[in-house]
């Protein structure tokens, strides 16, 4: 006898039973700060109008009806666990909770008020921003640090480049160069007409170039690896402003053991990464360090081809536009009030820590973090040999101290500025 068929509507109502019940025990985790709670409620309301749509319907229903909630129910489940996944793991104790507060507290200047900040550690190697459309709000920042350096403070500026992609997106920036950036490519496509006509297999005049459909798919392709490009320059230039001299360190420290690294096209390769972080550095008068760029190799060059062709002119544009983007990272930073290190509180904290003794006082998070560098770099830093055997270890517990202190400091002078507007007339 043959056994019955399984019913897709079931199916999709098993997936969404077992995802409530996940839900259910996650709201009954300790959350080490309110924003990952909030997350998982609005996780939570997003998905109870899902399965109320599920409710409504059984195997008589309409057929296209059922189809329609199989694909957005799975759509739905698709999205949402990976960042279920990400508040879970934003719990977990190998994360700098220290760092959430100070965080936030630069987000909300840049981002507005409403701004939400997870931090959690993932089994990846870099740092991410993790994308929450369609599931949690846009006010909602999420970064990922990699787990094995979750709890490092000295990676701690590397937050400042994956908030500039929230930066970026808030502020809508790529409108700002998706048609400059499509005028200069099809000009450089049409001088090199023969070329491209040859290597991408087009058979349009270049004036036909924008007409044409393969013409517009190889314009629209370079566009939008420029952009790419562009961002990921913003956001490093970005947490080059927030963290100045320590921004450089961790982005050495992290990436710069890659040899010969395969290019991914819409990043810079790393030399060029370096020249415009030093770049940035410059404008904001910060202090880059010595020989920086020599750390890092060049790419493993790209096969000769339409590729090699089309990654030459995007470069060369993106170069053409670093100093708009600089500017444009200046005018967000000063007009959000984002503070900047300065050499005289690093300094203090500098010797506040090589007494064993976290830093009072500090000027803002970034004097800390570039303070933290600057110990961690001096030979030997502590008077004692005792410390001095296991620095790093030491420092860092000094330094995550230091950003628990400096939160409290600001919690404080909150409690007296709002006192202080509370008694006037």
């Amino acid at each position: 006898m043959a056994q019955s068929c399984l019913h897709r509507l079931d199916c999709i109502c098993g997936q969404l039973q077992s995802f409530e019940q996940e839900l259910q025990r996650m709201h009954g985790l300790e959350f080490p700060y309110e924003h990952s709670r909030l997350a998982i409620q609005e996780v939570q309301s997003t998905f109870n109008r899902v399965r109320r749509f599920a409710q409504f319907l059984d195997k008589s229903s309409d057929p296209a009806t059922i189809e329609s909630l199989c694909q957005s129910a799975f759509g739905y489940l698709e999205n949402s666990l990976g960042i279920l996944g990400f508040i879970l793991r934003s719990t977990n104790v190998r994360n700098a909770f220290e760092f959430h507060g100070p965080m936030l507290r630069l987000t909300r200047l840049v981002l507005g008020p409403d701004a939400k900040l997870l931090l959690s550690s993932e089994w990846e190697i870099s740092p991410f921003l993790l994308l929450t459309a369609k599931v949690l709000p846009a006010d909602y920042v999420l970064i990922g640090q990699p787990a094995s350096e979750s709890s490092n403070p000295f990676l701690l500026p590397l937050a400042g480049h994956e908030l500039g992609h929230s930066v970026w997106s808030k502020f809508q920036l790529r409108a700002n160069y998706d048609k400059s950036a499509k005028a200069e490519i099809s000009a450089r496509l049409k001088k090199q007409w023969p070329a491209v006509k040859s290597l991408f297999d087009l058979t349009c005049k270049p004036e036909e170039l924008e007409n044409d459909l393969g013409g517009t798919a190889v314009l629209s392709m370079a566009v939008e690896l420029c952009c790419r490009q562009l961002e990921e320059a913003f956001c490093d230039c970005f947490g080059v402003r927030m963290f100045g001299t320590s921004y450089f360190y961790a982005f050495g420290y992290l990436l710069s053991p890659l040899a010969s690294p395969v290019r991914s096209p819409i990043y810079p390769d790393f030399k060029d990464r370096a020249a415009d972080q030093v770049k940035a550095a410059q404008k904001f008068g910060y202090e880059e360090p010595d020989k920086y760029s020599d750390l890092f190799n060049a790419s493993a060059p790209v096969t000769p081809g339409a590729d090699a062709f089309l990654l030459d002119i995007v470069d060369a544009i993106r170069k053409s536009m670093i100093d708009q983007i600089i500017l444009e990272v200046e005018k967000i930073a000063n007009a959000s009030g984002l503070p900047t290190p300065s050499p005289i509180p690093t300094q203090n904290c500098v010797n506040t820590l090589k007494h064993f003794v976290p830093c009072l006082k500090a000027s803002c998070l970034a004097d800390i973090t570039n303070a933290a560098w600057q110990a961690r770099l001096a030979e030997p830093f502590f008077s004692k040999q005792s410390l001095e055997k296991e620095k790093i270890r030491h420092l860092s517990e000094l330094v995550l101290k230091s950003i628990e202190v400096f939160e409290i400091e600001q919690c404080l002078q909150d409690q007296k500025n709002s006192a202080t507007m509370g008694a006037q007339p």
